[in-house]
C-alpha cells in the first residue's frame, strides 16, 4: 500500500510540474486550449487560468497501479472502458468537440459498444418484474445497463464545478463501494481509484492548482459505474438500492437539471446554467461570506458533509431490502424539497 502511495504522489506531481513547465516554456496550442481561462461561463467560479489535467493524471495512476500489481484481460478490457470515456473528454477539453448533442451521441455510442462488447449488465434493479423483464429481453438489459452508465457520466460532469466536489463525492462513493465488496473481488481496484483520487484532491482543494475537466469527470464517471456494476454483481446479498443511494446524488442532478430545463424554462436540456443544486447552494452560502473562493470549497463540503449523513443509514443497513429503499426514496424526496426552496428563491 505504502508503495502504491509512493507511485500515485510521484505520479501526481512529474505530471503537474512537467505541464506547468511546458505551458510557461512553449507556444504549443494544445497546451493553451487545455488551460481554463473562461471566466463568463455559467459553472465557473475560478479567477485565474487553470490546467484542466486532472482526468490526464489520474488516468495515469490508474494504469500504472494496474500493470504494477498486476495485469489479465479483465484488467486491460477496465482500462480501455476507462480509456474510451476520457478520451471523449479530453476532445472536449482540447476543444475537438465543441457542440454538446454531438459530445452525448459520442458518448451514446461509446457507452453501448462497451456494454455489448465487454459484456457489461446490471443484472439486479432491485424490482421482481424489472428483474424477470431483463432476465428475458437482452436488448432490454443493454439499454436499462447504458441509461446508468451514461446519468453517471453525465452527473459527474455536472457536479465537477467546485473545488472538491466531486472528488471528495467519488471517495466517499469508492469507500463504502470498498465495504460492500464483501468478497475482496475488486477492492485493489478501488484502492487504486481512492488513492488517486486523494493525490489529485491536495492540487484541488480548498484552491484549485488543476481541474479535473472533462476527461477527469468522464474518467471517474466510467470508474465508479463499472466497479457499482461489478460490485453489485458479485455481492448478491447487498440490496441493489444500497447502491442506488450512494449515486442518488449524481442521479438527481441529471433528472432534476433535464426535467426542469424541458418542462418549467422550455429550452435545450443540453445547454448549461446556472441553476443546478451545487450552484444554488453556492449563491446562498455566498450571500453569508460574500467571499467567492471561501464559498466555492465550502460549497463542497456542505454538500459532502450533507450527503454522508444522508446516506450513514445504509451502511449499516445495507443487506436490508426494505430499509435501503426507504433510505433511498427518502434521500431524493429531501434533494427535491431542497432544490425547489433554492430553486423558488433564485427566481
Amino acid at each position: 500500500m505504502i508503495f502504491n502511495f509512493i507511485v500515485s504522489i510521484s505520479i501526481t506531481i512529474i505530471i503537474y510540474l512537467i505541464f506547468i513547465y511546458l505551458t510557461k516554456h512553449l507556444k504549443i496550442k494544445a497546451f493553451k486550449i487545455i488551460n481554463d481561462s473562461d471566466f463568463k461561463k455559467p459553472q465557473s467560479f475560478h479567477e485565474d487560468n487553470t490546467p484542466r489535467i486532472g482526468g490526464l493524471i489520474l488516468l495515469a495512476i490508474t494504469i500504472a497501479l494496474y500493470f504494477f500489481n498486476y495485469s489479465s484481460t479483465q484488467n486491460l478490457n477496465d482500462i480501455y472502458f476507462f480509456l474510451s470515456f476520457f478520451l471523449i473528454g479530453f476532445a472536449d477539453d482540447i476543444k475537438i468537440i465543441t457542440k454538446p448533442s454531438i459530445r452525448l451521441l459520442l458518448i451514446i455510442s461509446v457507452i453501448l459498444l462497451n456494454v455489448i462488447s465487454l459484456d457489461i449488465h446490471i443484472n439486479n434493479l432491485g424490482f421482481n418484474f424489472l428483474n424477470y423483464l431483463i432476465d428475458l429481453n437482452i436488448i432490454l438489459k443493454i439499454i436499462l445497463t447504458s441509461i446508468c452508465i451514461l446519468t453517471v457520466l453525465n452527473g459527474c460532469n455536472f457536479i465537477d464545478g467546485f473545488n472538491g466536489l466531486l472528488i471528495i463525492q467519488s471517495i466517499i462513493i469508492s469507500f463504502l463501494i470498498l465495504l460492500a465488496d464483501q468478497h475482496n473481488l475488486i477492492t485493489n481496484n478501488l484502492k487504486y481509484l481512492i488513492l488517486g483520487l486523494a493525490c489529485l484532491l491536495m492540487l484541488n482543494f480548498p484552491k484549485a492548482k488543476i481541474f479535473m475537466g472533462d476527461s477527469g469527470s468522464y474518467l471517474i464517471g466510467s470508474i465508479i459505474s463499472l466497479n457499482i456494476i461489478k460490485t453489485s454483481n458479485l455481492n448478491n446479498g447487498i440490496s441493489p438500492f444500497f447502491y442506488a443511494t450512494l449515486l442518488f446524488y449524481i442521479f438527481s442532478e441529471v433528472f432534476i437539471s433535464f426535467f426542469r430545463k424541458i418542462l418549467i424554462e422550455k429550452k435545450n436540456p443540453l445547454k448549461p446554467d446556472g441553476k443546478h443544486f451545487h450552484m444554488l447552494v453556492f449563491q446562498k452560502i455566498n450571500e453569508k461570506l460574500n467571499n467567492t473562493q471561501t464559498s466555492n470549497f465550502m460549497t463542497s463540503i456542505v454538500i459532502n458533509l450533507c450527503f454522508l449523513i444522508i446516506i450513514s443509514p445504509i451502511i449499516i443497513l445495507k443487506n436490508n431490502f426494505q430499509a435501503t429503499r426507504l433510505v433511498f426514496f427518502g434521500a431524493v424526496i429531501i434533494y427535491i424539497i431542497l432544490y425547489a426552496i433554492l430553486y423558488k428563491k433564485k427566481n
